[in-house]
């Protein structure tokens, strides 16, 4: 794992330049590493958890927007009434399934997948009834553009199941949507608009994989860099505390220790005084009182008289 990461290397695939480690399948963006691929999910997994709530929210309050609005307007139907009420309530089922961690963890890819199958079917059972319409076919046209986004932006599934998801239902939605007929003359136009809005959807979730990516590998290489410079400490005060004194090592850990502090009291000195603009005279000399910082250790040695060399060699002198 700490090899991994402290890999810069890239693969010689096309695709390479996304993040380190990449993989070579392109459909599915993952790390090349098993172990390192499984510490993205662990580290990553509760961030995916909040989008994925957060699209059942947006659900929620839509099946409300919705039916407010049809009720103001005297065109809800007890039909309209119902499939409210039930995309309501298996959204909001699935939004306390997520509080869960454990069991969502397991089973967030078939809940996934039901979330968006419930979703396309229940919009494409709006879209299809002629009768008691009460969208416009460009009404239509952008829920389904909601609902394709939805797929590739809230949804934890793989890029190909988005993919194959976003086209079908696209199809499904011009063969069975009323406007399909009535405006045929425009049919190349909203095929590209379909288009166009799934390699939106694939560009937005491919952004999204490598920003987190990349910041996962960034953050990880910083923590290994962190606990190497402790471990070297560690080994530095270890081999002072071997070779000398104990009484010198001591006095020289301190200082050591004092001149560590001092030079963090200063860099943080330094950030503020970047950050912050000084008043009265530190604005015209532009200068900071640093903390009175000695630039060499101290020595320490203590005078003994008519000691012998086998005492001398016994205390360490």
């Amino acid at each position: 794992m700490k090899n991994l990461l402290q890999t810069h290397g890239h693969s010689g695939s096309p695709h390479s330049s996304f993040f380190d480690q990449i993989s070579a399948v392109w459909w599915n963006p993952q790390f090349s590493s098993s172990a390192l691929e499984a510490q993205y999910w662990k580290c990553c997994f509760p961030q995916l958890r909040d989008r994925f709530r957060f699209g059942l929210v947006y659900i929620c309050l839509s099946c409300i927007l919705w039916i407010v609005y049809l009720q103001i307007f005297n065109h809800a139907s007890l039909i309209h009434w119902l499939i409210s009420i039930t995309l309501f309530v298996i959204s909001f089922g699935m939004l306390l399934f997520t509080l869960f961690s454990v069991y969502y963890q397991r089973f967030y890819m078939p809940a996934s997948f039901l979330c968006i199958f419930i979703l396309c079917t229940v919009t494409l059972l709006i879209f299809s009834d002629q009768s008691g319409s009460f969208m416009s076919p460009i009404g239509d046209l952008a829920t389904s553009f909601q609902v394709v986004l939805l797929i590739y932006t809230v949804v934890p599934l793989p890029l190909y199941l988005c993919i194959f998801t976003g086209l079908v239902y696209s199809i499904l939605f011009e063969m069975i949507a009323p406007g399909s007929t009535s405006y045929a003359d425009t049919l190349s136009v909203k095929l590209i608009l379909h288009l166009g809005i799934n390699l939106l959807g694939v560009h937005l979730f491919i952004l999204t994989q490598v920003r987190q990516r990349k910041t996962f590998l960034r953050v990880g290489q910083s923590l290994l860099a962190r606990k190497d410079l402790e471990m070297e400490t560690q080994f530095k005060d270890h081999m002072i505390q071997s070779v000398m004194p104990k009484k010198v090592a001591n006095e020289l850990l301190k200082e050591t220790h004092v001149r560590r502090s001092s030079a963090n009291q200063e860099a943080n000195l330094r950030t503020k005084s970047h950050f912050q603009a000084t008043r009265g005279a530190n604005e015209s000399t532009g200068t900071l009182l640093a903390p009175n910082v000695r630039k060499f250790r101290p020595f320490t040695m203590n005078l003994m008289t008519n000691v012998s060399i086998l005492f001398a060699d016994i205390a360490g002198k």
